[in-house]
């Protein structure tokens, strides 16, 4: 199927004489010689987006295209609501990128049963789409890839999609209105899923926040169970101790930063098959002064299979030189007993 996008007032023209495209991009349009090329307005537009010198191009020609299966939305120049982008019952794939003006309600997506895959990036203005994550459930049966970025004005429940058969993908990020708990997953929620981001609003979600060091060890017993069950998923997740946990110190001295930081921040660790957790200074630097791996998984047995992919894998989270800072701390120091570790350093 040829892609056709529409980047131009030339491909717009174009593009009114293909009704039988299957894959559209809706971008900018150029810059007229004295005026914006802009597609029609829609309902509710934002009046102060308006001008009367504005070149206007008929968008409603979009819903001819009655064998639409992709469909295209990146910064393309419209300004309101438009319910009919929203009506292809053969669509599959749905991408609407940084339009600022374009508002829209997640319960509209009604209009394309078929979708597969859904992508949604609000951009610099992230109230333009609304409505309530459990909106999707219309889709339960055809959703496979569900991606939402920056989209402060839908709300929610993650767990509103668990018995989707289909979904392999789904990612919130910056949605802050989106709750519930990781800990509510269970063994025959998200069957198939491989991936899965959630914003650190939830508890447990990528980035949050805990506000007690002591939260942390049952929380990742829970999650080892989830990686047992699901072991793709939560691949590259960091937390961190709150700032107003009581646990929290901070490592400036008179507002020049102390050289040793505070191991605050979680990280899972894998080597071969065996998963366990540590505390570490940096969400991305693993090879240095982090405290001791917290395990929950036993050591394998030398001689089999996994165990020199177990060691091999292990050296990427030792010290390349000396010790770490924290050797023998599985979690983090207490503000005291950082203070006499640095009172060691020469």
């Amino acid at each position: 199927m040829t892609h056709f996008h529409v980047d131009s007032v030339k491909a717009y023209n174009a593009m009114a004489a293909l009704p039988n495209l299957q894959q559209i991009t809706l971008g900018s349009l150029e810059l007229g010689p004295t005026s914006y090329n802009v597609y029609t307005v829609g309902e509710e537009p934002d009046q102060d987006n308006i001008s009367a010198d504005d070149n206007i191009h008929n968008i409603e020609i979009l819903h001819n295209f009655k064998r639409l299966r992709s469909l295209v939305v990146d910064d393309a120049p419209l300004n309101g609501i438009y319910p009919y982008l929203f009506n292809f019952p053969l669509l599959e794939k749905m991408v609407i990128v940084d339009c600022d003006f374009f508002h829209w309600d997640l319960s509209m997506l009604e209009g394309v049963p078929n979708l597969k895959e859904f992508y949604c990036d609000g951009g610099r203005n992230r109230t333009s789409v609304k409505g309530n994550l459990s909106s999707l459930r219309v889709l339960k049966d055809s959703l496979e890839k569900v991606t939402i970025i920056r989209c402060c004005g839908i709300e929610g429940d993650f767990m509103a999609l668990a018995d989707f058969p289909r979904l392999q993908t789904l990612k919130l990020c910056v949605t802050r209105k989106i709750k519930r708990d990781i800990r509510d997953i269970g063994e025959n929620d998200f069957l198939h899923l491989k991936e899965l981001t959630l914003p650190c609003e939830i508890y447990g979600g990528n980035g949050y926040e805990f506000y007690r060091i002591s939260e942390v060890p049952e929380f990742m017993s829970i999650l080892y169970r989830l990686k047992k069950l699901r072991p793709a998923l939560f691949h590259d997740y960091y937390w961190f101790l709150s700032k107003v946990s009581p646990d929290w110190y901070d490592t400036e001295d008179d507002g020049q930063a102390i050289v040793q930081l505070a191991p605050f921040v979680i990280k899972l660790v894998q080597a071969g098959s065996r998963l366990g957790w540590r505390w570490q200074i940096g969400r991305r630097r693993v090879d240095y002064d982090a405290c001791e791996i917290n395990w929950l998984d036993p050591e394998p047995e030398k001689g089999s299979n996994d165990y020199d992919m177990y060691i091999e894998e292990l050296q990427t989270y030792l010290p390349k030189f000396g010790t770490s800072f924290y050797k023998g701390y599985f979690n983090p120091p207490t503000e005291e007993q950082y203070l006499e570790l640095y009172s060691r350093i020469p």
